[in-house]
């Protein structure tokens, strides 16, 4: 599953990349990569979905509301969140929101060493990341995670743990609580 805007940044284009190569391993075995979203560039992301020939694999679902992600979640193996610096120099500057739900969800996660992304992403341990542009580790972590339930059992318990611990409302409204003391102090 993926879920974002359709804009450079996003790098889906790198997530059906990574889709081929997994196809072409797995060898006639189904692979599917659905994506909630919409943005300026679907007609690019339509015409790199037929050009590699994925007009079955990939399937664009538009916007959707907040209800339809969740339910996609609960049917998900993994969610790929290929985030890049754009050519403009555009880039998440945090970490995408759908990353801390699909770990909440307990669904392991396919991401990039961008932005804020490792904080939320602790690689090898609630997740993997890959470098940005890197299609072939993308779909070596896919092809991992398609044949190592075990494997994906662990990272999503362990997402999920992580994302509790560090990101439960409560647990965030103390943080900033005692940012917001100390600073008071320092004056």
């Amino acid at each position: 599953l993926f879920c974002g805007r359709l804009i450079e940044k996003k790098g889906l284009p790198d997530a059906i990349r990574a889709i081929k190569l997994v196809k072409q391993r797995l060898a006639g075995r189904p692979v599917q990569l659905r994506v909630i979203g919409s943005g300026a560039l679907r007609p690019s992301i339509e015409s790199v979905i037929g050009s590699e020939g994925l007009t079955q694999e990939v399937l664009l679902l538009g916007a959707q509301p907040h209800s339809v992600f969740l339910s996609e979640l609960g049917q998900a193996d993994v969610v790929l969140q290929p985030s890049r610096v754009a050519g403009d120099g555009d880039d998440e500057g945090g970490a995408p929101t759908a990353l801390i739900e699909a770990q909440a969800c307990g669904v392991p996660v396919i991401s990039t060493w961008h932005a804020d992304i490792p904080e939320v992403v602790r690689d090898g341990q609630t997740g993997l990341l890959v470098q940005e542009g890197n299609v072939e580790a993308m779909a070596d972590h896919l092809l991992a995670l398609a044949q190592d339930a075990t494997l994906r059992r662990r990272l999503g318990q362990e997402g999920r743990r992580h994302i509790e611990t560090n990101y439960h409302i409560e647990t965030q409204m103390m943080e900033l609580e005692r940012i917001y003391d100390e600073c008071s102090r320092e004056r």
